[in-house]
């Protein structure tokens, strides 16, 4: 099993809405997952537009991601 498999798996059996991933970089794992909103933080984003546009065909639920170019630290203290 795989890093993508164990979330994802974890994703479907809590029946969770949200996932929030820090860290994000190229998105090989964010990308991937399936939940109604995730949530990417990352202090420098390295996914292209066009993986990005090529994703949304594979995986439907990235039309509607967030991403958030700022560190963890910078999003929770603007989140709270």
């Amino acid at each position: 099993m795989n890093r993508v498999s164990v979330i994802q798996e974890i994703i479907n059996q809590k029946k969770a809405r949200t996932y929030l991933e820090i860290g994000v970089q190229g998105g090989s794992c964010f990308l991937k997952l399936k939940a109604r909103k995730k949530i990417g933080v990352d202090p420098l984003f390295t996914i292209k537009k066009k993986h990005k546009l090529k994703s949304i065909f594979k995986n439907s639920t990235n039309l509607f991601n967030e991403y958030y170019e700022m560190t963890s630290d910078d999003f929770f203290n603007k989140k709270m």
